[in-house]
């Protein structure tokens, strides 16, 4: 008799898989300038980091929401996570950009993920975002082996 494999629950797999799983479900990231709301870099992780012709534009939209999220609820937070439909999508606050990371799935690591990142990204450009401040995206795209590590960080988990 076949007896069928059963699947385990994201809650109850292993840590390596669990890794694996999460960067899986990794869709995409973006660094949004705090100051001008502009796009600063962004990767797509399943379409071999190329950015998106709307990328520009969700710089913006992103700061204008975090910003009247702050007005609405006489606040001075900021918007940590948000669940829509089959995604979530993480934020992070630097002293300088706002870090953001869509996922399919929700995990708890991804934002200690993503605020490593945030980290070495604005202590790698700390001269560039706030000495003469360049709004050409190809300046940051250095950042893609800060995100290459933290993929090779999760694969290295699960060998």
């Amino acid at each position: 008799m076949i007896q069928m494999a059963k699947i385990q629950p994201y809650s109850e797999i292993t840590p390596r898989m669990r890794d694996f799983a999460l960067l899986l479900s990794l869709e995409r990231l973006y660094v949004i300038h705090k100051k001008d709301s502009i796009v600063l870099f962004s990767y797509h992780f399943h379409r071999e980091g190329s950015a998106n012709e709307m990328d520009d534009l969700y710089g913006p939209a992103i700061g204008m929401m975090d910003g009247l999220l702050g007005e609405i609820l006489s606040s001075n937070g900021h918007i940590k996570e948000i669940m829509h439909d089959d995604k979530v999508i993480f934020f992070v606050q630097g002293a300088q950009c706002i870090f953001i990371a869509i996922a399919q799935v929700r995990f708890s690591e991804t934002r200690s993920y993503l605020e490593l990142f945030a980290m070495n990204f604005e202590e790698m450009f700390t001269a560039k975002l706030l000495g003469q401040f360049n709004t050409d995206m190809h300046e940051y795209n250095e950042a893609r082996t800060l995100v290459w590590n933290m993929v090779s960080s999760l694969s290295m988990l699960n060998s």
